[in-house]
């Protein structure tokens, strides 16, 4: 059994509790400093906006320049769909993503073609829709890109003296190969069908939001 104990907790000497933010933000601008509009907010100032409708950061300086991977920093009490546009090859681009409910949250993901060796350019705007609920509150506290080192082949292996497994990154992490490399016969390689996504070994999720 647990018991709530109705007791102020001692602290050190000097301790002092701070309820300040850990990033000071400025109205309309991102904690690195990239200054932006949004549309489609009811209410709030300083990054934090409730909305019930999709609202969009429309960002007044595109951010980046050859870049394969975006990281979101942001605070919100429900699921969220995001939609990013950018310029892929000279044109605008926009792909969807998601954001689990949470306070101080990190999101990062690499760009839709950066497995194919590209890169993309200019942020140009993030939008954001309600998944759960009628309403919500979200705390956009800075948007930021990289160029990371990403693998040659779009197969990953791994294997030790009797297994190698292998996963296919354009098509979700799903395994796509299986070797029994200590069974003697070279003839015999890949045990999976990999002709399509659908054969691929790999894990699925069934349910709904917690309204």
């Amino acid at each position: 059994m647990i018991t709530k104990a109705n007791k102020t907790p001692e602290l050190p000497e000097n301790f002092e509790i701070n309820s300040e933010p850990s990033v000071k933000l400025e109205m309309n601008k991102t904690a690195s400093g990239i200054s932006y509009k949004v549309v489609g907010e009811k209410s709030g100032d300083y990054n934090c906006y409730r909305f019930s409708e999709p609202i969009t950061y429309y960002f007044d300086t595109p951010i980046g320049k050859k870049f394969n991977s975006y990281s979101i920093s942001y605070s919100t009490e429900a699921y969220l769909k995001g939609e990013i546009t950018y310029l892929y090859d000279g044109a605008k681009y926009a792909e969807e993503f998601f954001l689990e409910p949470g306070q101080k949250m990190s999101f990062t993901s690499f760009f839709d073609n950066a497995l194919k060796g590209e890169t993309a350019d200019s942020i140009s705007s993030v939008k954001f829709t309600l998944l759960s609920t009628n309403s919500t509150s979200l705390c956009l506290e800075d948007i930021a890109v990289s160029a990371r080192k990403l693998p040659t082949s779009d197969v990953a292996y791994i294997s030790d003296e009797r297994y190698k497994l292998g996963v296919k990154l354009t098509w979700g992490g799903g395994v796509s190969y299986l070797e029994d490399i200590a069974d003697g016969d070279d003839t015999i390689t890949n045990l999976l069908n990999n002709h399509d996504t659908g054969r691929l070994v790999q894990q699925s999720y069934y349910g709904t939001f917690d309204c």
